[in-house]
């Protein structure tokens, strides 16, 4: 499908149906549980803004596709349960607009890798396996990508590059599951990283990564805190939060400075001197 050139939207959405179409926290676990949607779904955005024919042809290439690869439909004589709870995803994401549409504990952070589809999907999963394996999950719908597929979004119409996504959701109220939900996360990042593989979005664009993970760009950091000087002169809006300056980079406690440095022996980048 991304590669045909129909369409306007592609994305493998995973374990994420059970947060944006379920209306209570029980109903998604039970239904992560009982793995109520099947893997491996997606959706598809067609386009029809060329000619009056244009979606008859789209919908004619996707069905070829779909029976070449063997796929199918959700219909209502073919999983309609699971057709009826998909119905209202794009009203949902449009009647709740302050992020709090998926049923969840919270929102405790993210990878966002980007790359060529095959690239991606995999990378992710991998990456992201390894570190539940090694830290444990915050919480069970953490694994969603190691399961079943991760997260996918189409970033252009074509198809060429992706982002994926895993995210954590740890109880606000337990420090022991945010500290692992900030490890998972930072040890991720470290690992996409060391392999040179760009994690984008929430990735190295928080610091204390940013400067710590010079790898990326080369030296972006160097080209943000110029951003910065320009946007942000009087370090009102977050000082600190996306870019050190170099007095904060600086000022940046040993125990901090030394963990990042053993984080980044653990991957094989070497120590970084200030």
């Amino acid at each position: 499908i991304a590669q045909s050139g129909i369409g306007m939207g592609l994305n493998a959405t995973g374990v994420y149906n059970s947060y944006y179409c379920s209306q209570t926290q029980e109903m998604t676990l039970q239904r992560i549980k009982e793995k109520f949607f099947p893997p491996y779904n997606c959706y598809v955005i067609l386009f029809g803004v060329t000619s009056d024919r244009q979606m008859d042809y789209e919908e004619k290439v996707l069905r070829e596709i779909v029976q070449e690869t063997n796929g199918t439909f959700l219909t209502d004589k073919h999983k309609s349960e699971v057709l009826d709870a998909l119905a209202p995803w794009n009203l949902d994401c449009i009647r709740h607009v302050t992020g709090f549409r998926m049923n969840r504990h919270f929102y405790g952070g993210s990878i966002i890798p980007g790359g060529l589809l095959k690239d991606t999907a995999y990378k992710t999963k991998e990456v992201w396996t390894r570190a539940i394996n090694e830290l444990g999950e915050t919480y069970i719908t953490d694994r969603g990508g190691i399961d079943d597929t991760p997260f996918l979004y189409a970033i252009e119409r074509g198809s060429r590059f992706w982002l994926s996504e895993a995210d954590v959701y740890p109880d606000p109220l337990d420090t022991k599951l945010l500290e692992r939900a900030r490890g998972l996360t930072i040890s991720a990042i470290a690992d996409l990283v060391s392999q040179k593989y760009p994690p984008i979005g929430l990735g190295v664009s928080i610091e204390p990564l940013t400067t710590s993970f010079p790898e990326q760009g080369p030296n972006a950091y160097l080209l943000f805190r110029k951003i910065r000087k320009i946007f942000d002169p009087n370090n009102i809006y977050a000082p600190g939060r996306q870019v050190f300056t170099e007095d904060e980079y600086k000022a940046v406690p040993q125990g901090v400075f030394d963990s990042i440095n053993g984080l980044r022996t653990k991957y094989g980048l070497p120590p970084l001197q200030r």
